[in-house]
């Protein structure tokens, strides 16, 4: 818990304004996987809280490398909690499920995964329908009535998707329907978001800005959002303060506070990869900063402590 507090107290440095959020009726986003792409178009104007909450595991890096743990042909597949080897991945706090929301588990909808029977208990894991499953819809508000919550449909690859839900199965321990040769999801892409931007479009962006005399100007907006953060931070919200970096950089990709606070966060989240990447660009837009070698110190943690499984 020490290096919260230290992440708190690096971001007092940016200034303390008002905020306000505004999000996107739609969002597209790539599941990139081991036997293809699949597109997606999640609707957060039906689904605005799940929505979210499956971006916030997506722009952190939680999804990659995780496998399509569960597959039944003529029903759905399933993933998003579970590493090869079925190793589960530790989650945030779970949501509150919107399947009332209208949608229906139609073919090709991606819905949360929960327990059954405990309609407050999805975190990260989903599903595709492969099938029609309307016995899967909002029914009732009772434990038994209530549904799987769709947040989404595939809108490409869903030739992807049959090949997954065709390969060959078997049961491991108390998993069924695990399959043989692990599905795995090495990324997700979310379109359009700067977050995204190829290293070589970065680094051009990087030249720019460490060239430019005087320096571009951090305006209001961006602040709300850095100092959102901040916030997010001291509740120990972590996923939250990913959201408003994220904000931020899709507003100034060349502001360097930004992608420092952001790599630390993702550090403590144990997400050491994409946390190594942030400080990279961090560096990279600023080679001289006062405090470049401690970002390089660790980065060198955060390489030894992938190396070694942490």
């Amino acid at each position: 818990m020490a290096r919260t507090t230290r992440f708190a107290i690096l971001l007092l440095t940016l200034l303390v304004i008002p905020h306000a959020r505004s999000d996107g009726d739609k969002n597209i986003v790539v599941l990139q996987t081991n036997l293809g792409n699949i597109q997606i178009s999640l609707d957060a104007s039906r689904a605005p809280d799940t929505v979210r909450n499956f971006l916030r595991y997506a722009r952190t890096g939680f999804y990659n490398g995780t496998i399509f743990h569960r597959v039944i042909k003529g029903f759905m597949i399933q993933g998003g909690g579970y590493l090869p080897g079925l190793v589960k991945k530790q989650t945030g706090e779970p949501i509150k499920d919107e399947a009332d929301n209208g949608l229906k588990n139609m073919t090709g909808t991606i819905a949360m995964a929960r327990l059954s029977g405990d309609s407050a208990s999805a975190t990260s894991q989903f599903f595709i329908n492969t099938a029609d499953n309307g016995q899967l819809d909002y029914q009732s508000d009772t434990p038994d009535g209530w549904g799987y919550c769709v947040f989404g449909k595939v809108i490409g690859g869903m030739n992807v998707v049959r090949k997954i839900e065709s390969v060959p199965i078997h049961t491991v321990e108390d998993f069924q329907d695990v399959p043989v040769d692990d599905v795995v999801i090495t990324k997700v892409i979310i379109a359009g978001e700067t977050g995204n931007i190829s290293d070589k479009d970065f680094s051009a962006i990087a030249a720019k800005y460490r060239q430019a005399d005087p320096k571009p100007k951090v305006t209001e907006k961006m602040h709300r959002y850095a100092v959102m953060a901040m916030a997010a931070v001291r509740g120990h919200r972590f996923y939250d303060a990913i959201d408003d970096y994220d904000s931020a950089i899709k507003l100034a990709p060349w502001w360097p506070e930004v992608h420092f606070n952001k790599a630390l966060i993702l550090g403590e989240m144990n997400s050491n990869a994409e946390a190594i990447h942030e400080m990279k660009r961090y560096l990279e837009l600023a080679p001289k900063a006062s405090n470049a070698r401690q970002a390089q110190d660790q980065i060198y943690i955060w390489e030894s402590g992938s190396a070694t499984g942490h």
